[in-house]
């Protein structure tokens, strides 16, 4: 199994940051955050449809690489926007015991049958920074989280998939206390 990263969420935040205005003073105004991880796959079954459909258990795997990025743009003294973006997709091969029904297409067993499931995450969020008292500083705002999910089967001729788009409203916070000037 692999975790293939797509680019495409990236470019545009990077894009969409090097876009906004600026104020000439302001280097900081516009930040890009770029994290680097790893992404354990410990269980991950779905049946499709759910009522009807067989249950299909993914192999466990892991850690393998992952990423996602975040720009800020304080539009203020004190608001921020914030977008991100956290692709994942995992790729994985099966061979089924049984016949596999999966969005009414069925995969005969004992064939390799190839798994592509992607759980992209995207997010647009704004909050507000209270002045920092003494070490610490407080932050509060919402976002609307853009959750992208697909699975897709395919085996010889025979292919399906299952796309998922779903819009969340979250709550921010943050709560941070600084330990000394050598620490950031």
């Amino acid at each position: 199994m692999r975790v293939v990263v797509r680019s495409v969420p990236v470019l545009v935040l990077v894009a969409l940051a090097a876009a906004l205005p600026v104020p000439v003073n302001a280097s900081d105004a516009v930040r890009l955050e770029l994290e680097l991880g790893g992404a354990w796959q410990e269980r991950n079954d779905f049946a499709i449809p759910g009522d009807s459909g067989t249950l299909v258990r993914l192999p466990d795997a892991g850690p393998e690489a992952t990423w996602r990025a975040t720009v800020y743009w304080d539009l203020g003294e004190r608001w921020t926007l914030r977008l991100l973006a956290a692709p994942l997709s995992v790729d994985a091969s099966i061979v089924p015991t049984t016949p596999v029904d999966f969005e009414g297409e069925t995969f005969a067993a004992g064939e390799p049958v190839d798994v592509d499931y992607e759980f992209n995450s995207y997010r647009v969020g704004a909050f507000y920074r209270w002045p920092e008292r003494g070490r610490w500083s407080l932050a509060a705002g919402a976002t609307l989280k853009v959750r992208d999910a697909r699975i897709a089967l395919a085996s010889g001729a025979v292919a399906a998939e299952k796309t998922d788009l779903g819009v969340v409203p979250l709550a921010y916070g943050s709560a941070r206390y600084r330990l000394g000037d050598g620490f950031s």
